[in-house]
């Protein structure tokens, strides 16, 4: 049965220690079962690691990080003549806040720290000092072994326990169902992994874009937020049509490239024929 009227939205209130509606959010968010005390515990003491790491006022650094992980933009299917559009649109301020949060506790539950409260303080700190953080796509032609290579980085950076295998299925970015069937990657996917160079943690966002020529848009979409990009040749093909099409995308989106030649284990491949 519809609503008569329109639900009424309740106002957060502000928290008991810092009287801040945004650390009221963030505490709900924390809280999954039990009692909100430990939700609290949790997430003050994640701000009194990060006053102590950093040096600075926990609230500051929160709202830094908030700042720079608050999505602008979002898109969504359009059905136009028979086929999908993702139409970008704009993100209204409380749902920016919403999904904000929302990624900063979920990334936190994933990272390896002992407690809650450092995994969400070293977390909060990542995600306010993004000198360390890159955006980095891997671009090629269709099966010169884009998925394959995004595998190896998961694997070697620790995210992975073993490497999945596109002709198995068991990829870990080709999650859609289609994907696994038919070994070809359709969406672009998105994955975090690290690592430390010199006692320095370095945080990647991979991205893994397809090389079929009917899903140019995605990797359209995806060079828009780029930081780097890898682009992958066969060493027996060479460079093929879809690599010169994503080389000169790159290019109108000023991304910095190298190029990696990958498959030398084949019969026939030949580096300088490659470049």
């Amino acid at each position: 049965m519809p609503r008569r009227a329109a639900a009424v939205r309740r106002e957060v209130q502000p928290d008991a220690k810092y009287n801040n509606r945004l650390v009221t959010q963030l505490i709900n968010k924390v809280l999954l079962d039990g009692k909100k005390s430990v939700a609290e515990g949790i997430v003050y003491g994640a701000f009194d690691i990060v006053a102590e790491k950093t040096g600075q006022d926990p609230i500051a650094v929160f709202k830094k990080a908030m700042e720079n992980i608050r999505p602008t933009l979002e898109t969504k299917s359009k059905r136009v003549g028979g086929a999908n559009y993702q139409v970008p649109i704009e993100v209204n301020s409380r749902r920016s806040t919403t999904l904000a949060i929302r990624w900063l506790v979920d990334f936190s539950r994933k990272r390896k720290e002992n407690t809650m409260a450092q995994r969400l303080a070293n977390e909060i700190i990542d995600a306010s000092e993004l000198e360390n953080t890159r955006n980095i796509g891997i671009m090629a032609h269709i099966d010169a072994g884009k998925t394959t290579t995004t595998e190896r980085i998961l694997y070697y950076t620790g995210k992975t326990h073993k490497i999945g295998e596109v002709h198995d299925g068991a990829a870990t970015m080709d999650w859609m169902v289609q994907e696994q069937e038919r070994g070809v990657t359709i969406t672009a996917a998105a994955t975090t992994c690290f690592w430390e160079k010199d006692g320095q943690e370095y945080r990647f966002q991979i991205i893994d874009t397809p090389g079929h020529v009917d899903f140019t848009a995605e990797v359209e979409r995806s060079l828009r937020v780029l930081d780097g990009a890898v682009a992958v040749f066969d060493a027996v093909a060479g460079v093929q049509p879809q690599s010169e099409t994503v080389w000169r995308q790159a290019s109108r989106y000023g991304v910095p490239r190298i190029a990696y030649i990958n498959k030398y284990d084949r019969v026939g491949a030949d580096f300088f024929h490659a470049i």
